[in-house]
């Protein structure tokens, strides 16, 4: 999609998994610019990622982590936990972001073209998907670019349009 040109059947539905993580991201980058703020990881999410035996980081109960180093640990080992921290600082749980998710599909024109009904696709069980969770390449290619704003040395910038 260098030139903008989309080679695949745009509008068929997918199952998204990597514009989860992309959508999830972009919204954590606009609603959290400090990057050095630290949010505390809670029993309710260390047990949630235990009970499930979801990816996760390895954060500890009262561990203090900067939001930068939560974002690392979506990209790298889709970690529940920081997800799971990161969608309650900016909506205060997990269903309240997925509709934030929805929301900025819809303005970025995406409405039909995908919903997200989870942000937190990590567990064994979700090898078979639902039909409640889909986006097309459409969808793919127009939320990349907005996720892509910032620093260009492959560091996670302070601010998302720096």
């Amino acid at each position: 999609m260098d030139n903008g040109s989309i080679l695949a059947d745009a509008s068929q539905a997918m199952y998204p998994a990597s514009m989860t993580k992309v959508m999830s991201l972009l919204i954590f980058a606009e609603s959290l610019p400090d990057m050095n703020k630290k949010l505390t990881i809670t029993q309710d999410i260390v047990s949630f990622v235990q009970a499930r035996g979801a990816s996760n980081c390895g954060f500890i109960v009262g561990e203090e982590v900067s939001v930068k180093d939560l974002l690392y640990g979506v990209i790298l080992p889709s970690g529940a936990d920081a997800v799971l921290t990161l969608c309650k600082e900016v909506s205060g749980s997990e269903a309240a972001f997925v509709e934030r998710m929805n929301k900025r599909a819809r303005e970025m024109g995406l409405s039909s073209r995908c919903n997200f009904s989870e942000c937190n696709r990590t567990l064994p069980q979700h090898a078979s998907y639902d039909s409640e969770r889909y986006g097309t390449d459409y969808g793919a290619c127009h939320a990349k670019p907005e996720s892509q704003r910032g620093s260009d040395d492959g560091e996670l910038s302070d601010r998302p349009d720096q």
